[in-house]
């Protein structure tokens, strides 16, 4: 019976990851990245060869897919990044510290420097930055800034991104929390709520 059940998992693993890999490729050949390899590289440990072996080819092509992508954003000529700080989120988009969180995550699932350089690009870019007065930040936008300080740190021991995590978590204080039990949705917002 428990043979039978994780072969229905792996049926559908295989089912999903043969779908990602249709879609990755677009009608004109060219290739774009799909889910990320973020919940992929984890699963291949997990499931037999050879499904295994196509899991950890797949979360390859995505990162080279998900580089190659931002190289074309944020690649300077030299070869660093170039990544400018933003700050409000909407439902379907998120802000520039989010690529730090993501890059954090498989940095640490890869051992890829490629991605330790992200993050602590990202974390260069928001340094000694503030949002617009008329730009609505969200609690979440302002943690993944924090945290990509935080990781920038991790990675350099420089102090000047310590202080930089300080003075967002300050500012995240003073403008989230106040005297409330419960953080504001938004810099813009008087309520809480979840999303």
């Amino acid at each position: 019976l428990m043979k039978a059940a994780f072969r229905g998992h792996t049926d559908a693993i295989e089912a999903l990851l043969a779908r990602f890999e249709r879609k990755r490729t677009d009608p004109a050949g060219a290739q774009h990245s799909t889910i990320g390899p973020l919940d992929v590289a984890p699963a291949v440990g997990l499931v037999p060869e050879p499904l295994s072996s196509r899991l950890r080819a797949f979360a390859e092509t995505e990162d080279r897919l998900v580089l190659e992508e931002l190289r074309k954003q944020h690649g300077r000529p030299d070869g660093g990044w170039a990544f400018r700080p933003t700050w409000e989120a909407g439902y379907s988009s998120g802000v520039t510290a989010d690529w730090a969180m993501f890059a954090l995550a498989r940095h640490e699932q890869s051992g890829k420097e490629e991605f330790r350089e992200i993050v602590l690009a990202v974390a260069d870019a928001y340094a000694d930055s503030l949002p617009e007065e008329d730009v609505d930040v969200w609690p979440m936008s302002l943690a993944h800034v924090i945290s990509a300080q935080v990781a920038a740190y991790r990675f350099t021991r420089r102090p000047v991104y310590l202080e930089q995590a300080c003075r967002f978590a300050g500012m995240s204080v003073r403008c989230f929390w106040q005297d409330r039990p419960l953080p504001r949705a938004s810099f813009k917002t008087d309520h809480y709520e979840t999303i």
